[in-house]
């Protein structure tokens, strides 16, 4: 049973980390380094996971394993949200991601590129923290008072230098969020890379996922933070009564 833990661990380290080599899992799992190619083998065997080109060092995750996401119940959200957010990249021209809540943390289930030359990106199912990226603040605004205190005690990680990682600034944080309808990441997860976010909300007030609108730290302007949360606020309820409207 062990063995198979072990390779769902692995399989989860490659998703949110690709392309990574073995030397890194090893550091990320706490693993040996035998062990845990022992589980890239295996994996590869069953044509989940493969390696990056020529490069067998280096891991990927394969098309076999995201029909499993696929199959998940967020697909009607990415089915109804595909459109909204080709339309809001268009209107931007920047990166647009759609998230959802994965326990302490969210997952990212769809990203569509900005055309530009510099971009923002981040792998599909890759996993973020609640209190980093705007997408995911968002959606951390938006859970009850019980379920906030949850995440914080589970602990804040820092990210960089503006991180929300104390609790008093992050609840201030999450107040401006309510009160604006949308978040803002100020690279605050990942250096250079900042966003404006809001939560897809189903027809109780639940945040079912977040979507963003991720540019380059040096393309942001504070002039833009208004417009462009208006568009991310609106398409975020656009997407909602797509997925909810009878």
């Amino acid at each position: 049973m062990q063995n198979v833990i072990n390779c769902f661990r692995v399989l989860e380290a490659v998703a949110e980390h690709q392309p990574v080599g073995v030397s890194e899992l090893a550091r990320l799992l706490g693993m040996p380094r035998t062990s845990v190619f022992r589980c890239l083998q295996t994996l590869q065997q069953a044509e989940w996971l493969a390696p990056l080109g020529h490069d067998d060092t280096r891991w990927r995750v394969t098309a076999r394993a995201l029909t499993i996401a696929r199959a998940s119940p967020e697909r009607g959200l990415r089915e109804a949200a595909l459109p909204v957010l080709q339309r809001l990249r268009d209107e931007t021209d920047e990166t647009v991601y759609l998230t959802v809540r994965d326990g302490y943390g969210a997952v990212l289930v769809e990203r569509l590129d900005s055309n530009r030359s510099v971009r923002t990106f981040y792998p599909l199912y890759g996993r973020m923290p609640l209190h980093g990226p705007s997408n995911a603040k968002a959606i951390l605004a938006h859970l009850s008072e019980e379920e906030i205190d949850e995440v914080m005690t589970a602990g804040l990680d820092r990210y960089t230098d503006t991180t929300q990682c104390q609790p008093d600034a992050l609840r201030a944080d999450i107040t401006a969020t309510r009160e604006r309808g949308y978040s803002i990441n100020l690279a605050e997860w990942r250096p250079e890379v900042c966003g404006i976010g809001a939560a897809i909300l189903d027809p109780t007030m639940r945040p079912v996922g977040g979507t963003s609108i991720s540019m380059p730290a040096f393309r942001f302007d504070e002039d833009d933070i208004a417009r462009y949360g208006s568009l991310v606020a609106a398409a975020a309820a656009e997407i909602a009564h797509r997925l909810y409207s009878v």
